[in-house]
């Protein structure tokens, strides 16, 4: 069992799921898969890959820094898309994020759907604490 004080909650509505934002193990941060939602577990900005693309980064960055952490952190990075295409259309947001940033290594899937057929990406990131 993970030691509450090693998990981090952006979103009440992660109790309900049953998982953490981001758990730290050691030297690194595993943060979960994050998609284009309010917090009330609404997805938002239907229909729009670029749109909710700057909306996990935004997410992303919101846990990075509450673990003192930033882009630079970031080690490794798997993205899911429903549509390769698309995620490509949108791709300024990834970009935008990682701007003046040696990007991470990362992995594109593209899958069938993911757990509400509005999300078209989950983004899911390790972190290292290098300071």
């Amino acid at each position: 069992m993970v030691d509450i004080d090693k998990a981090f909650r952006l979103r009440p509505i992660e109790d309900d799921y049953g998982f953490s934002q981001a758990v730290r193990a050691g030297d690194f941060l595993f943060i979960s898969g994050s998609v284009s939602w309010d917090n009330d577990g609404t997805p938002t900005n239907v229909g729009d890959m670029g749109a909710q693309m700057r909306s996990i980064y935004v997410d992303i960055g919101k846990t990075l820094k509450h673990h003192g952490l930033d882009p630079t952190d970031i080690v490794k990075e798997t993205i899911y898309v429903t549509d390769m295409d698309k995620f490509f259309e949108g791709a300024q947001a990834r970009a935008d994020f990682y701007q003046g940033v040696v990007p991470p290594a990362a992995t594109g899937v593209e899958i069938n759907r993911l757990v509400n057929t509005d999300f078209m990406i989950e983004i899911e990131a390790i972190a290292y604490f290098n300071r």
